[in-house]
């Protein structure tokens, strides 16, 4: 049995509330270190395109091909640069701009083969619920469910895998675990901690898409809080999961003082 990987049996069942109250008390005690790196990431993300309306107007096509190449770039390194941030902040290590981007650069492959894997799964799915649902036929219908099922699945694969990918990276750099980390492993696991807590996965999906675009519309959220919530928000759903299992210590005790060291995160 691979230490991060739960057993069949639990301890208890997971807390929804509690959990997204441990990721908001964990964001507001930490608020300069995740404002600091959340608008990192945000300029990082949109900037470029911004950049590129110039290239796209002189070439065409190729710049929309350069665009799309360094967008699925930076998605890649900001990927495993937040899960890395999340994991850091709710295990109280130190945190520091220069940190952050060795993690994103040493997560980038993994990352962007992350991406490719899920790209290439969903896109599929889409393919074939968008055929089969073309059929009118009972057996069409009932394959085109099916298949958005799947589909639905892999999107919840997704939002588990940063915090898998971070909990693995830490496994592997503490040397508690020999094997090799490659994107069908972090899928597979995913979908292992999936099936053992569809429910509370699921909620927890939801609710952080909720939250999104609450964050979204109100303009100023996603660039200042929006990212580096949604990372600790999802670390907190890994971590309780594994919790229930006995993988991991239950969260930290909320009365114990807590001191943002933001001012020390460019150091």
């Amino acid at each position: 049995m691979r230490t991060n990987e739960p057993p069949a049996t639990r301890l208890r069942p997971p807390r929804f509330g509690k959990t997204l109250q441990r990721s908001i008390r964990e964001t507001w005690n930490h608020l300069g270190t995740v404002m600091v790196v959340n608008c990192a990431v945000f300029i990082a993300i949109t900037v470029t395109p911004s950049a590129a309306d110039f290239l796209i107007a002189h070439t065409g096509i190729a710049g929309w091909f350069f665009l799309v190449g360094v967008e699925m770039a930076l998605a890649a390194f900001c990927f495993g640069l937040l899960a890395s941030f999340a994991r850091k902040l709710l295990a109280r290590e130190e945190i520091t701009l220069a940190s952050l981007w060795l993690d994103g650069r040493r997560l980038f492959w993994l990352s962007l083969r992350v991406a490719l894997l899920d790209a290439i799964i969903i896109g599929i799915l889409i393919a074939n619920t968008i055929f089969y649902f073309t059929r009118f036929t009972l057996i069409g219908s009932a394959l085109a469910f099916f298949i958005f099922d799947m589909l639905i699945f892999a999107f919840a694969l997704g939002y588990l895998q940063p915090a898998v990918l971070a909990d693995a990276d830490s496994e592997q750099a503490k040397g508690a675990t020999s094997e090799k980390i490659g994107p069908v492993a972090i899928l597979r696991r995913s979908g292992l901690i999936f099936l053992l807590e569809s429910k509370f996965v699921f909620a927890s999906y939801v609710l952080t898409a909720l939250m999104g675009v609450i964050l979204l519309v109100s303009i100023i959220g996603l660039p200042i809080i929006g990212f580096g919530f949604a990372a600790i928000y999802i670390t907190c759903v890994h971590q309780e999961i594994m919790a229930c299992y006995g993988l991991a210590p239950e969260p930290f005790d909320p009365s114990k003082p807590v001191e943002d060291d933001w001012k020390g995160i460019a150091g």
